[in-house]
């Protein structure tokens, strides 16, 4: 319990029970840091396939300061799947996050550039569409698994916190 005084009124303040302020704060900062240890291995930068295949070592910076260098073979299979028009679009990486209790993903940066992105992979049948949502850039395990065996240095995993609503996930619940 903290004393919080307010003018000449003195109020105490309890959070969750029989946490202190200390505690509370205590946590504030652990979570802080966990969140800031999952996120900087978020690219600070994105490219084009076409900008990466020009560079002697096809790479971009991470917000914590690391590279991440993507494979010059992935690069060359990935051009073959995309078109002209999406390969001078900055996509790469793809940052895919797992949504938490469930067995879905989720592309981070979701917009047309991405949706484009999947109609393409599912024409040259890459993926099946009924393992994706297209327009929300979901993908079920089975395209996920996929993607990373052709395209493994071309994504980057990280975990997402269960706040997903459009896709019926009680099924995904239950298969767990």
């Amino acid at each position: 319990m903290s004393k919080i005084s307010n003018g000449n009124q003195n109020k105490n303040y309890s959070y969750g029970g029989n946490i202190s302020t200390d505690e509370v704060s205590r946590y504030t900062r652990f979570y802080r840091h966990i969140i800031d240890k999952i996120t900087s291995q978020y690219p600070a930068e994105k490219k084009s396939i076409s900008t990466l295949l020009r560079e002697e070592f096809p790479s971009i910076k991470l917000r914590d300061g690391s590279v991440h260098m993507f494979s010059r073979e992935d690069l060359r299979n990935f051009l073959e799947v995309v078109d002209n028009e999406l390969s001078n679009k900055s996509v790469l990486p793809i940052v895919v996050g797992k949504i938490s209790g469930t067995s879905l993903y989720k592309i981070v940066d979701c917009n047309k550039d991405y949706v484009d992105l999947l109609r393409k992979l599912v024409e040259k049948k890459i993926i099946v569409e009924d393992t994706i949502e297209i327009n929300e850039c979901l993908l079920r395990y089975d395209a996920i698994k996929t993607l990373l065996k052709k395209f493994y240095s071309l994504i980057i995993l990280t975990i997402l916190q269960d706040s997903y609503s459009g896709w019926d996930i009680s099924s995904e619940r239950e298969a767990l």
